[in-house]
């Protein structure tokens, strides 16, 4: 398995996200009350997408090692990701103001989408390795 599978299945998994990025902003802009803009939620993609990339790697690179590791390096990493979603999310949860609902609700919307694809692409980096 080369680093060019890693780098066509990223790609591949961020299109979506892209996609669902500009419909995000499209809807924020046209559709949902201004408190859903007010709580910036610019900052979900740029907490998300370094950490899911930064996370893949991982995941990819321990996996080039050893290949019986790919569901101790994923669990490592969900554990990680899920640490930091919620010390993202403490100040709006705990200050208890109008704008924790719209960013938490924002955030696991977005949160469970690139949760999917990131499972596409460890179930096609497990099948690659089996062919």
């Amino acid at each position: 398995m080369t680093n060019k599978f890693f780098r066509n299945q990223l790609f591949r998994m961020f299109v979506p996200v892209i996609l669902i990025a500009i419909l995000h902003f499209f809807l924020l802009k046209n559709v949902l009350p201004d408190i859903y803009t007010q709580s910036q939620p610019w900052k979900i993609y740029l907490l998300l997408i370094p950490l899911e990339i930064l996370g893949l790697a991982f995941i990819f690179l321990k996996y080039q090692k050893d290949n019986t590791t790919a569901l101790r390096s994923f669990l490592l990493f969900m554990v990680v990701k899920m640490l930091v979603s919620i010390a993202f999310l403490a100040p709006w949860a705990l200050s208890g103001d109008k704008l924790a609902r719209p960013i938490v609700y924002q955030f696991f919307i977005i949160f469970f989408i690139i949760l999917f694809s990131e499972l596409v692409f460890l179930i096609k980096m497990l099948a690659q390795k089996s062919d």
